[in-house]
């Protein structure tokens, strides 16, 4: 629910594209940036999914979870998704100052 939303903001695809070129041929099993960035944002979703479970379940009384169990759930995956996006928007101002210099 929450990934959607910021998923139709991050423009994906211009990282996959950059991504492409910082990739080297000869090392096939090096992770690339695009990788890295999809599964810290699947892990996100995961997290976030797990939260929206126990939120549930604390509101039908199904489990022994505690407010303040969740409360510091929905911080961390807020956080880690607000790092995520720092991550990508940094990287592509440095993509585009090194597109930007002269040679």
């Amino acid at each position: 629910m929450f990934i959607k939303n910021i998923l139709n903001n991050l423009n994906i695809t211009d990282i996959s594209n950059i991504s492409k070129h910082l990739t080297t041929e000869k090392n096939t099993q090096q992770k690339s940036f695009f990788d890295y960035m999809s599964d810290t944002l699947k892990n996100i979703s995961i997290q976030q999914n797990n939260t929206e479970n126990k939120i549930t379940n604390f509101q039908s009384n199904e489990s022994n979870n505690n407010l303040n169990d969740i409360m510091i759930d929905l911080q961390k995956s807020s956080i880690d998704l607000a790092l995520l996006i720092q991550i990508r928007n940094k990287f592509v101002s440095s993509y585009q100052e090194i597109m930007n210099m002269q040679i």
